[in-house]
């Protein structure tokens, strides 16, 4: 639900985000499948690995430990294929 305030909209946001929930009509878009610039993620491309390629894709076996620092989400993970490593 939203309500009017002067020429702004004030949206009904999650109490999760924390965030000002008046917003400026020209930072709205109604029609999902055609947001405004800015708004749109295009989806990354895939990894491709290659034999010694420190960006290759590594698979997490099991999530040791999270955490808040600040604004941060730290997680520590141990990942598959590694038995010492975690990160």
């Amino acid at each position: 639900m939203t309500q009017k305030h002067g020429i702004s909209y004030k949206l009904n946001l999650p109490t999760t985000i924390r965030i000002h929930d008046v917003f400026h009509p020209s930072l709205l878009s109604r029609d999902p499948d055609n947001p405004m610039e800015g708004q749109a993620f295009p989806e990354p491309p895939p990894v491709i690995a290659t034999e010694g390629d420190d960006n290759a894709e590594w698979v997490v076996d099991e999530i040791l430990a999270i955490r808040k620092l600040n604004r941060t989400i730290k997680v520590q993970a141990k990942w598959a294929g590694y038995d010492r490593d975690t990160t």
